[in-house]
């Protein structure tokens, strides 16, 4: 059940995120607060869809460094980098994800910071360290 419900779960954000991606480059006002609503909404059209697992986190620019934070009516343009972890709760799985995207052209200090953090991704990755590690001190490897 777990595999079933992440396979309609990504296919309700591949859904979502391509109808965000028309609205932000057609130019139509779009905001955190929407893109909450898109996924709730593809998500809803699966009958074993419960609720979000979590509420959703959607940060467009410097709100994407916000840990936990709320979506607001702060704007997605096609000049902000977009920040989302997002999940649901369906009757077989539930499902968490982050993603991070650009509707435009992302500027030389985006791409070295997104490339920063994807290396501590894969570092952390491929570490090996005891069983028995605490979690904060895999913090050095991202």
């Amino acid at each position: 059940g777990m595999r079933a419900a992440h396979v309609r779960d990504g296919a309700a954000v591949a859904r979502a995120f391509a109808r965000l991606e028309k609205r932000v480059v057609s130019g139509e006002a779009t905001s955190e607060l929407d893109v909450d609503a898109l996924l709730i909404e593809e998500r809803s059209r699966d009958p074993t869809f419960i609720e979000p697992s979590f509420p959703t986190i959607a940060g467009a620019g410097g709100n994407g460094a916000l840990i936990h934070g709320s979506p607001s009516d702060s704007p997605v343009t096609t000049s902000t980098l977009l920040l989302v972890d997002s999940g649901g709760q369906y009757s077989d799985g539930t499902t968490d994800a982050t993603r991070t995207m650009h509707f435009g052209r992302p500027t030389e200090e985006e791409k070295r910071a997104f490339t920063a953090v994807l290396k501590g991704h894969i570092g952390l990755d491929v570490a090996i360290f005891p069983e028995s590690t605490i979690g904060f001190v895999l913090d050095a490897f991202a």
